[in-house]
């Protein structure tokens, strides 16, 4: 059965607060390796998914020095090994290890989060690989349903530890990054978190940094409900941007949207 999908994809970085955007991203081989300035626009491409598209959004690590080439170094690998990602984990070894050296090569202390979405086609229907490591964030709009949900775990030490905090505790630990691309983890595989699902016409995924967060499900629900926009992405950002609490941090969005099915101009 031939496969007939596509996707519209948007994406939509921002500088924030910081002095540089250590965020970057993938759009398979349409944008390659973005490694943005202070604003990044895509404004739209629509891709037809043949076998498997890759996206991924990696953000630098706490605003370290050298975090935005960290970043870029995870977004590279991912995008040399795009075809191999998968479920089997001796992948996020081999990307993990690139990145160490990249850092010793620069001589210091960083490490990159990194959200990525591989579409499968197959026998006519269409999956989404998500692959989680750190706190960017992951979610998916349901068009049947019009629900927004986060697909994945948010890697930091309020998340994780199982100990009892206050809540000032559990706030000021709540940016204490437990995972990501660039730690060494000795003869253990990096905890990549893994999911699998299958998507439909109307359906979106939206994968970002984690300065989206500012904003929650029900917002990104409001967003995506409106009756037409020009770049989801910019859309997003610009609402988590407006909400406030994550206007000292890097904003990055990448959205895939199934088969179109939003937008009146495909009518």
């Amino acid at each position: 059965m031939r496969n007939k999908h596509s996707v519209y994809v948007t994406a939509a970085s921002f500088v924030g607060g910081r002095d540089e955007n250590q965020d970057c991203y993938l759009i398979d081989d349409v944008y390659e390796i973005d490694a943005p300035g202070n604003i990044s626009l895509v404004t739209g491409n629509r891709l037809k998914v043949k076998k498997e598209l890759c996206f991924a959004v990696s953000d630098g690590m706490g605003g370290l020095e050298n975090g935005s080439l960290t970043s870029l170094n995870v977004i590279r690998n991912i995008h040399r090994r795009r075809k191999a990602i998968g479920f089997d984990e001796k992948i996020w070894t081999k990307i993990n290890r690139n990145v160490i050296r990249g850092i010793q090569r620069s001589g210091t202390v960083s490490g990159a989060t990194a959200s990525i979405c591989k579409l499968i086609a197959e026998k006519g229907r269409l999956y989404a690989h998500i692959f989680t490591i750190g706190d960017s964030p992951v979610y998916y709009f349901s068009g049947k349903e019009n629900t927004v949900s986060l697909v994945n775990t948010l890697d930091n030490e309020a998340g994780l530890s199982q100990e009892p905090m206050t809540e000032e505790e559990r706030e000021k630990k709540s940016h204490y990054l437990c995972h990501y691309f660039g730690k060494q983890y000795g003869d253990r595989v990096p905890p990549v978190h893994q999911y699998a699902i299958e998507v439909f016409p109307g359906d979106i995924i939206l994968i970002a940094s984690d300065g989206i967060c500012s904003i929650d499900e029900n917002r990104i629900r409001d967003v995506v409900m409106q009756p037409k926009y020009t770049n989801l992405a910019l859309s997003l950002t610009s609402a988590a941007i407006e909400a406030g609490d994550n206007k000292w941090d890097n904003t990055t969005a990448v959205a895939i949207e199934i088969d179109d099915v939003r937008r009146e101009d495909t009518k």
